[in-house]
């Protein structure tokens, strides 16, 4: 056999063992831990340990306007615009649903293992109704949760470092600011890193692709944590830098691993919605490396009310 004929010939089983592989594995060329696009209908997708929690006013939504896994609930479809965009595959999102003047809807989920460094990326979906102000009945403050990781337990249900991706209502035009907040830092728990106009009314039904990036810190005495937070809207090509905290003193766990072992989604609303309020979320993906890579926009379900 000739030289450019081995060649081809090289060239040729490498495609067929690319072939073989998974597709997951085949398109990505990073270090994915866990990656859903919901398509089960349900949260029973698992990798590598990672497992979603029990729904908390979560679900999973398809397109025609029925709810996973039985999809014997559906609702009209016609003022809900279900429209499937270009993008990725796929006919599912994860729903969360804030009734008017309730404050909780959040998904948890555990790892699976203890990560020193981890990176996340997901596609949001602004609500179609999204506004701030007026508040809704029983607010009792202006922030809400937007995303939370922690070592071995939640705030002060453990003694490790833990992140809190908040955004705040502005009042003056009812958008929100995005804030971070800590648990057992050493430099401090407060809000800080402020971004003004994180979300608008003007991008309710809008989609961003969100990536965010969390470090612990390398020991108690040490002051090298991060996290940070990108956001691209659907129309952009690029990243944007939202905010970062650096320098960070995350402590470690007085027992067990140190690193990131669980999370939630969304969460606690402090102020309340005046209408009811969904956000949908679709091709989760979490990694040992970075995700600042775009991907295309999901088709996925746009909105649900009624349930």
């Amino acid at each position: 056999m000739n030289l450019p004929t081995l060649k081809y010939a090289v060239f040729l089983a490498a495609v067929f063992w690319l072939g073989t592989l998974p597709q997951s594995l085949a398109a990505q060329s990073l270090d994915p831990i866990f990656a859903d696009g919901f398509e089960s209908g349900d949260f029973s997708h698992s990798e590598n340990g990672f497992r979603w929690g029990r729904p908390n006013r979560t679900s999973i939504v398809r397109d025609d306007g029925c709810l996973g896994p039985n999809y014997t609930t559906c609702v009209d479809n016609t003022e809900r615009r279900w429209e499937n965009g270009p993008g990725i595959p796929g006919r599912h999102s994860m729903r969360f649903r804030y009734p008017a003047g309730e404050a909780m809807s959040e998904q948890r989920f555990s790892i699976g293992g203890a990560y020193e460094e981890i990176w996340i990326r997901y596609w949001l979906r602004v609500p179609i109704n999204f506004n701030m102000n007026p508040q809704g009945p029983n607010s009792s403050n202006n922030n809400q949760k937007f995303f939370a990781l922690w070592q071995d337990g939640y705030s002060t249900q453990g003694t490790g470092g833990n992140i809190q991706w908040n955004f705040w209502r502005q009042a003056a035009n009812g958008g929100a600011t995005f804030t971070f907040s800590m648990s057992n830092d050493s430099l401090g728990t407060g809000h800080h890193g402020a971004f003004s106009d994180f979300m608008l009314p003007e991008d309710a039904g809008r989609w961003m692709q969100v990536v965010l990036h969390a470090k612990t810190a390398s020991g108690n005495d040490m002051h090298d944590g991060e996290a940070r937070i990108w956001r691209r809207w659907e129309d952009e090509a690029d990243f944007t830098l939202i905010s970062e905290s650096t320098g960070r003193g995350f402590a470690t766990p007085t027992s067990g691993p140190s690193g990131w072992q669980a999370g939630y989604i969304m969460g606690w609303a402090n102020s309340t919605y005046a209408e009811n309020t969904e956000f949908l979320l679709d091709d989760f993906m979490m990694s040992t490396s970075s995700l600042l890579k775009a991907t295309p926009r999901p088709r996925a379900p746009s909105e649900v009310e009624a349930y």
